[in-house]
C-alpha cells in the first residue's frame, strides 16, 4: 500500500479498504468520465443513429438472390429492355442506372424484373441474356446487371454504424467495468518509462502512448493508448523520476485501468 507521503491519505485508506470497496457517487462519476466521455458517448450515439439509416438504405440486401443465381441449376433465356431510368444529370461513376426488363422462362411464360448497373449499360428495346433458376423462373437477373443500386459498395454502409456502435456501447462497456475497477480491483504501483504524442486524435485531443513497468527492468512493459489530459499530466510529472503512480487493475485479460490519482 502507497506511503503516507506518496498520495493523499482520504486516497491511501480507500486503495488499502477491504474489497469490495464503497466507492461515493462523485467517484464513480469521475472514474466513468474517465473511462468513456459523455461526449464520446453522444458522438457515438449520432453515427449509431445515422449510421444505421445510411446502411438500412445502402445494403445489398438481394445480394445473397445475386450469388444464388451462379449456382448450376440457373439457365440463360433472351429478355429485352422494357424501360431505362437514368439520370443524365449525374456523373457516370456515381450514376445508378434502372431497368425494367422482360424475358421468357423456360417453361414458356413472359416474365418481368427490374435491374440496375453503375452507368448506362443498354438502351430500350435491346436484347439481352437473361439469367434465372429453371425451378424458379421468378428469380432472374440480366448477365451483367445487378439486384441492387449500390451493389457491392454498398457494404461500405456499414462502416458508419459500426464505428457508432463501438464508440457508444463500447464507451457503456468501459464506464461499468471502471465502477467496477473502483470496488475490487487490485491497486498496482507503476513506473512511467514512456509517454509518447501519437499522430492520431480523437474528439480533438491527442493521444498519447504511455508505457510503464510494475517493477525494475525485467519487468514485462505495459502500453495504453490515453487521450486524457490529466493521466498525461500526471504521466509527464512522473517520467524520469522514482516516484510511482497507483492504478486500479482487474489483472487477467483485461487491460482496462483506472488512473486513481486523478481522481482524487
Amino acid at each position: 500500500m502507497p506511503e503516507p507521503d506518496d498520495v493523499p491519505a482520504e486516497l491511501a485508506g480507500f486503495l488499502a479498504a477491504e474489497r469490495p470497496r464503497r466507492v461515493p457517487w462523485v467517484l464513480r462519476w469521475r472514474a466513468k468520465a474517465q473511462a468513456a466521455s459523455l461526449n464520446r458517448l453522444a458522438v457515438g450515439a449520432v453515427f449509431t443513429v445515422l449510421g444505421t439509416i445510411i446502411a438500412a438504405v445502402s445494403i445489398p440486401w438481394r445480394l445473397p438472390q445475386q450469388w444464388r443465381l451462379a449456382c448450376p441449376d440457373g439457365v440463360e433465356v433472351p429478355g429485352v429492355v422494357v424501360r431505362v431510368e437514368d439520370d443524365l444529370s449525374s456523373p457516370y461513376t456515381d450514376r445508378s442506372v434502372a431497368y425494367e426488363f422482360s424475358y421468357t422462362a423456360p417453361d414458356g411464360r413472359r416474365l418481368a424484373g427490374r435491374c440496375h448497373t453503375s452507368g448506362p449499360r443498354w438502351a430500350e428495346g435491346a436484347a439481352l441474356r437473361v439469367r434465372c433458376l429453371a425451378g424458379y423462373p421468378e428469380l432472374a437477373l440480366p448477365v451483367g446487371g445487378r439486384f441492387d443500386e449500390n451493389g457491392w459498395i454498398g457494404l461500405l454502409a456499414v462502416l458508419p454504424a459500426g464505428i457508432g456502435y463501438g464508440m457508444f456501447f463500447g464507451g457503456i462497456v468501459r464506464r461499468w467495468r471502471a465502477v467496477r475497477l473502483l470496488r475490487g480491483g487490485a491497486a498496482v504501483a507503476v513506473r512511467i518509462t514512456v509517454v509518447e504524442a501519437t499522430r492520431l486524435t480523437v474528439n480533438g485531443a491527442r493521444s498519447y502512448r504511455i508505457e510503464y513497468t510494475m517493477g525494475g527492468e525485467s519487468e514485462p512493459t505495459c502500453r495504453e493508448r490515453q487521450t486524457d489530459p490529466d493521466i498525461v499530466a500526471l504521466a509527464k510529472a512522473r517520467l524520469g523520476t522514482r516516484r510511482r503512480v497507483w492504478l486500479l487493475g482487474a489483472g487477467g485479460g483485461s487491460r482496462q485501468t483506472v488512473w486513481i490519482e486523478t481522481l482524487w
